[in-house]
């Protein structure tokens, strides 16, 4: 009897077409013609769209078992405006032919699935993609092959019916997809031939989220943001969402009649927000025509190359300009820095648009390219014309931005020949941390090795810098044997001998450096130091449990452990525990942790520590964003046990807010924590952060202020400043080391004063520490020259790019979809200032003419590459913001009584500029343009303005400000609920629109309308 059903099941097999000498969907001898459309589109708050057309047949004839040769007939192409992609509804197309992507091709098979080409050499890549991503689109691989094994996948080969899921690749990667085979009715196929056999529908679709071989390129994309699969975790956020789907119509016996390819791509260009732009990719196969193969051989290339997957190739060719690069960045300098002159024009001159492009010109160059740059430009480097000078500061600061190796090695090159020095060489260096694209170990060893470098050590503040940068991009990288064997032994060692050595300052740099690798390890390092075995002060240790703040953050179980033992431990100074405290919310305490520490609220010795506590606990309950899920969740579980005692704001405390709605909601985090004072209303320690959820970032910009005593650090300045205006000022200067040690008024707690300073903004850290000496010297050196205070005039401009995000991977018709945002910002101070004394120290006067513009862009986009003809289609969005002050500023200080003047210029001069352009574009890949400036760009209005205003203001006072509003979004409909929330929420509403729409903003001050245009107020008087 078993034999007998064994006997009916091989029969069964044996006759499925699936299995049948292994030739479904393909016969040999047969020529099958396939009328083709393919069109991919970019589409941004529109019915219509902007993309390409593709029209042709492919014909495909089939060999031997395996093996099929397929070729392009009569390709033709068009680029496409305002076009309703959609619904195939276009007009005015202008079909062209397409060269060199017809010749003869091979495709290899097994079954349905196809195994690798052979392409000719003529071919370029970028034409060879188009072709996988028209035969990924006949692959239909019905074997068991690559079955997903956790899947109960179930194929009945006779009744061609199931659902299985299999890693299958295509162009766009080799991915899980889910397979639905069933048969389908006879009628309304919309097919081309006159009869489907036995017809099966084959529905495919791709999970990007799960993928052996991924293909494509992402940089600087926000910690938890999704862009290859969907957000299933509470710390996560959908960025990208990616779909791709096939459906197939085949014949049972071994035909594909019909294959429609849909991959849709929705991503809002400033990252997060309800509006999304989407690049739709279609692709279409009919079948008109099966017969058999003629006699007529297609002329064959010479030379062919073998691929081996039809996974997409990037055609690395097209990533230099060659020669044309240097030409190209000069042009852009040249443009660029004359705007400098005239801060008030910079939006509308787009400067921070054309530093975008500048940096993309400078990441194609190779080493010796920026070379050749650097010397055309050391001229203006030194050059005493502000103009020239001001041509090799947006070149340096480009340079800076661009992230690739060969920058990288440029900016080591100016820093070892003294190109660049102090406090240059230090913001400059600071932005690799966040802006190399490649973290590679050789790489990071190379950038270890020139930060322990002795020409690095030597200039104190520029070695502080690049410790903090390179140990920022370790961390960012995944190279847990590189650091355990070279980078924390080496900086243990640094801290050990800095702290054998006395050099307060330097155990502080390599604390916090240490802190920055964020790797467990680092406990190791501060074990002996935390735990006694090794003496040193309060308040390094207090540093030491600080800097583990990072570690925390990434909810490591070994710091959570360390933390909650030093804060359990009622022998440390409290300092020390609430640092612990402040840290360990950060690590997500488990239930049992959490309920210990409701229960320390009410009964731990310290009021500090119960402070710190209660508080802590109270706030994180009321977190909101889905990141913080469990942390709220565990605290709202002991509110019950906290103490009904109030803590005053000089008592220790970690408030934590935000205001979380939803994930296209804007919102923003705060944090502001303190350690207490023992004996001043002022904390030894404050940690302040804030982060906008509209720009998608989990990373807060923070700061952090310590000092060992704050009593002993007012009482030091009260006696250096204040007691200073009692003296001459001939006296003072000559006897200026005679009055410190006068001065020096020792509090009850006597420590050696030091503190530092630590700031983590714009992808940057700057870290300053000092010490008692440090005062007493810098006090010195100014007492002693005062001369450098009596004129300086001052230009200072700084451009960045505060973050940027890049993504590109494939589509389904084999171009690449592209995500470019980035936030260029300029800071610029123009300053005159000269310091007039009169007899004595009871006149002087500052008088100070001051120029300060800050901008930044939001410059976000979406959108596709088309190989054909070098075009990026793309959807986007410029929000940007200025904000410029020229005032003259005058400083009085006589009889006791301290006046400030104002007096604004002659000029006009628009003060804050604020604009939001959604668009639609077809750009040349290399062009010099901006988005703005091409002409093929389009704005996206809506039919009817939501506000629109132009008044002036303060003609009573005789100066004179023009206001202007012009806006389509749904923002402004009552202006007034735009200040209805706090602080915060208020200027985050008035930066970052929900509504994304059309909108122009201009605060003028109006000289020439002007009548009084100074006033004075009296800041302080002692009569």
């Amino acid at each position: 009897m078993k034999l007998v059903i064994l006997t009916a099941i091989l029969a069964a097999v044996s006759s499925s077409p699936v299995t049948e000498t292994n030739q479904w969907p393909w016969q040999v001898g047969q020529e099958y013609k396939y009328n083709v459309i393919s069109y991919t589109e970019t589409e941004f708050e529109s019915k219509t769209g902007n993309g390409n057309i593709l029209v042709t047949d492919f014909i495909i004839r089939v060999l031997e078992p395996g093996r099929l040769v397929a070729k392009l007939e009569n390709p033709q192409y068009a680029l496409a405006q305002n076009q309703q992609f959609k619904k195939k509804v276009f007009h005015d197309l202008m079909l062209n032919p397409i060269n060199d992507i017809d010749h003869p091709f091979e495709i290899y098979v097994d079954g349905g699935r196809v195994v690798s080409l052979n392409i000719p050499t003529s071919i370029a890549d970028t034409y060879a993609n188009l072709l996988k991503g028209l035969v990924s689109a006949l692959q239909a691989d019905l074997s068991p092959t690559n079955h997903v094994h956790d899947f109960p996948n179930n194929f009945d080969k006779e009744t061609f019916q199931g659902l299985f899921k299999k890693m299958e690749t295509d162009v766009t990667g080799n991915c899980e997809t889910l397979y639905s085979v069933s048969p389908i009715s006879a009628g309304g196929l919309d097919v081309q031939v006159d009869k489907v056999e036995e017809p099966v529908e084959i529905v495919k679709t791709k999970n990007y989220g799960l993928c052996d071989k991924r293909v494509g390129y992402n940089f600087g994309v926000p910690e938890g943001a999704v862009w290859n699969g969907i957000a299933y975790k509470e710390d996560e956020k959908q960025f990208i969402k990616h779909t791709t789907e096939t459906r197939l119509i085949v014949g049972a016996k071994g035909t594909i009649y019909k294959s429609e390819v849909l991959s849709s791509v929705f991503v809002n260009p400033l990252i997060f927000g309800k509006q999304k732009a989407e690049v739709y990719s279609y692709i279409a196969l009919s079948l008109s025509s099966v017969q058999p193969k003629t006699s007529d051989e297609w002329k064959t290339s010479a030379e062919y190359r073998g691929v081996d997957s039809l996974l997409y190739i990037y055609d690395l060719t097209k990533l230099t300009k060659g020669e044309r690069n240097i030409a190209d960045a000069q042009k852009l300098l040249q443009e660029m820095t004359p705007l400098l002159q005239d801060p008030n024009n910079l939006p509308k001159a787009e400067f921070l648009s054309k530093f975008n492009i500048l940096v993309e010109s400078l990441m194609f160059m190779t080493s010796e390219q920026l070379t050749q740059m650097t010397a055309s430009l050391e001229v203006a480097k030194s050059s005493k014309n502000v103009a020239k000078n001001n041509m090799w500061i947006v070149y340096r600061d480009a340079v800076a931005q661009a992230g690739t190796v060969a920058a990288f090695k440029e900016i080591k090159s100016w820093i070892l020949t003294k190109k660049i020095e102090g406090i240059d060489a230090a913001e400059v260096i600071s932005s690799m941390a966040s802006i190399l694209r490649f973290p590679t170990k050789e790489l990071m060893d190379e950038f270890f090795d020139f930060a322990m470098s002795s020409e690095i050590q030597e200039q104190s503040f520029l070695n502080t810098t690049t410790l903090l940068a390179v140990t920022k991009f370790i961390a960012s990288a995944d190279e847990d044997l590189f650091v355990n064997e070279k980078v924390i032994p080496r900086l243990s060692q640094e801290l050990k001998q800095a702290i054998e050595n006395g050099d307060k300052n330097k155990a502080q740099v390599y604390v916090r450096v240490l802190g920055n690798l964020a790797h467990p390890n680092i406990l190791k390092v501060f074990a002996p130091y935390l735990e006694g075995k090794i003496a040193v002060t309060k308040y390094l240790r207090i540093q030491m449990v600080i800097s583990l703040k990072s570690l925390a953050n990434k909810k490591n179980e070994y710091v959570r452990a360390v933390l909650f033992s030093l804060l359990k431990n009622t022998a440390e100074p409290y300092e020390v525990r609430v640092a612990a405290a402040l840290n360990i919310f950060l690590a997500d305490p488990p239930q049992e942790m959490m309920q210990i520490m409701g229960h320390m609220s009410s009964v731990d010795p310290s009021t500090q520590v119960r402070a710190v506590l209660a508080n802590s606990i109270t706030f994180a309950a009321g977190l909101k964003d889905p990141r913080f899920a469990t942390l709220a969740k565990t605290a709202k579980s002991v509110l019950s046990m906290l103490p009904e005692e109030k803590f005053g704001y000089r008592y220790s405390t970690d408030s934590l807010i935000d205001d979380y709605t939803s994930d296209d909601e804007l919102s923003h985090f705060r944090e502001v924590s303190f350690i207490g004072s023992k004996n001043n209303l002022l904390p030894v320690y404050e940690r302040g952060a804030l982060r906008f959820g509209s720009t998608g970032w989990t990373e807060e910009d923070w700061f952090s202020l310590s000092v060992s005593d704050m009593q002993h650090l007012i009482e030091y300045i009260y006696g250096l400043v204040m007691k200073q205006g009692e003296k001459p000022k001939d006296d003072f200067e000559i006897n200026i080391k005679t009055v410190l040690e006068k001065l020096k008024i020792k509090p009850e707690h006597r420590c050696d004063l030091e503190g530092s300073f630590f700031l983590n903004n714009w992808n940057q850290q700057m870290l300053l520490t000092f010490t008692e000496s440090d005062l007493n010297s810098w006090i010195m050196n100014l007492t002693k020259e005062p001369h450098q205070l009596q004129k300086a005039v001052d230009n200072y401009i700084k451009i960045l790019i505060q973050k940027s995000v890049f993504i590109t991977f494939p589509l389904a018709t084999g171009m690449p979809f592209m995500f470019d945002y980035s936030e260029p910002t300029a800071l610029l101070l123009q300053t005159n200032a000269k310091l007039i004394t009169g007899e004595g120290m009871s006149a002087e006067s500052l008088k100070n003419e001051l120029q300060f513009t800050y901008a930044r862009n939001l410059d976000g986009s979406a959108g596709f590459l088309d190989p054909i003809s070098d075009v990026y289609v793309s959807a986007g969005i410029v929000n940007k913001l200025q904000l410029h002050l020229p005032i003259n500023l005058d400083w009085e200080y006589k009889s006791n009584e301290l006046k400030l003047s104002l007096q604004w210029p002659e000029q006009n001069a628009n003060l804050i500029q604020m604009s939001v352009w959604p668009y639609t574009t077809l750009q040349k890949t290399d062009s010099l343009q901006t988005a703005a400036e091409n002409p093929l760009s389009k704005l996206i209005e809506r039919p009817k303005k939501v506000i629109s205003s132009d008044f002036k203001l303060g003609q009573l006072t005789g100066t004179v400000f023009q206001f202007q509003a012009n806006s389509y979004s749904s923002d402004y409909k009552d202006p007034t609920s735009l200040f209805d929330n706090d602080l915060l929420t208020n200027v985050r509403n008035l930066l970052y629109q929900k509504d994304v729409a059309l909108t122009q903003f201009n605060l003028k001050y109006l000289a020439t309308e002007s009548q009084n245009k100074a006033f004075s107020v009296t800041v302080f008087s002692s009569k």
